[in-house]
């Protein structure tokens, strides 16, 4: 499907899981230009391509999945703005990733998760920009982290145990 030029409201109830957007068993499809309150989850080896979408409260992909984040801004995240986990592996190219008050690192890249980064604005988060450990593994190419009042070009406010270029 494609979804385009909507607000999509946080609709569940329960604290900590996903309320926004969620792309589970193999889904595919474009959301473009869109708000998102609630965040976006995308689980169980799914595909979904997201482009110049405005998204709160951050985005997990994770069990094998895959997907395209284009010219995406992620902000009012209480915790990682992207989390990548379980052998997923999406592009996430041209996006600002921006914390709140009391975010934690702007990228979490861990469990077997991978991914890569082009060309992305992370800032404003209380740890490090990136985050990659236990068995992580991210490219990084031409962004630029701003985080814990330094400012970093790739390699200056990354911290992990895990693997990746940069």
């Amino acid at each position: 499907p494609l979804i385009r030029r909507c607000n999509i409201e946080d609709s569940w109830d329960h604290p900590g899981d996903f309320g926004g957007i969620q792309v589970l068993r193999k889904g595919r499809g474009v959301i473009e230009e869109c708000k998102v309150s609630g965040g976006v989850e995308v689980r169980q080896e799914s595909a979904p391509v997201l482009r110049k979408c405005k998204v709160h409260s951050g985005i997990l992909i994770s069990e094998s999945s895959l997907g395209i984040f284009e010219d995406c801004e992620i902000d009012e995240v209480s915790g990682p703005g992207v989390v990548i986990s379980q052998g997923a592996d999406p592009l996430v190219k041209r996006c600002k990733v921006i914390g709140g008050d009391v975010s934690g690192c702007g990228v979490l890249v861990y469990s077997n998760g991978k991914g890569t980064l082009e060309e992305c604005l992370i800032k404003n988060h209380a740890w490090w920009g990136v985050v990659v450990h236990s068995g992580g593994s991210v490219t990084i190419r031409g962004c630029e982290i701003r985080s814990g009042g330094d400012i970093a070009n790739s390699a200056g406010n990354v911290f992990g145990t895990g693997e990746g270029l940069i």
